[in-house]
């Protein structure tokens, strides 16, 4: 089934709803109601297979709020991956780009964003607390990559 459908599980069967009933605007599904459509459609797919209890389980499992550790590790990443999407921008440019300044924009950045949402340690707005910060994340990833 096209899980930009919308449907629903009744009597021990999938059914098709008309567009009316997706829960969207004029038929048109946007990116949430897509992204629940494909979850819906996901999850009566495993119901059929395997049964509701083991759905509820997978789905359970799935939809955790992530621990502390996590989160951290979560923007961490982001962090790293930001500093090298700018870095390659910076050399097809022929910009010069450091940890130090990116550290600053980071600075910035955090400034306007709420605090749960900020990069670093504890959201920082301090560039020289990022720029130690950057820099332990990219040595750790350069050891990491050395020891595979």
């Amino acid at each position: 089934m096209n899980a930009m459908y919308g449907g629903e599980y009744r009597n021990g069967g999938w059914r098709k709803l008309p567009p009316e009933r997706w829960g969207c605007m004029k038929g048109v599904p946007g990116e949430l109601e897509a992204a629940q459509a494909e979850a819906a459609d996901l999850y009566w797919t495993i119901v059929m297979r395997i049964g509701m209890e083991e759905a509820k389980e997978i789905f359970g499992n799935l939809a955790k709020p992530l621990s502390k550790e996590q989160h951290r590790e979560l923007q961490n990443t982001v962090l790293i991956d930001l500093y090298s999407h700018m870095l390659d921008i910076a050399r097809r440019r022929n910009i010069p780009w450091s940890v130090h300044e990116m550290a600053r924009f980071v600075a910035q950045l955090n400034s306007l964003l709420p605090t749960d949402a900020r990069m670093g340690p504890r959201g920082s707005t301090a560039h020289a607390t990022l720029d130690k910060h950057l820099r332990r994340l990219l040595a750790r990833r350069r050891r990491a990559k050395a020891s595979q």
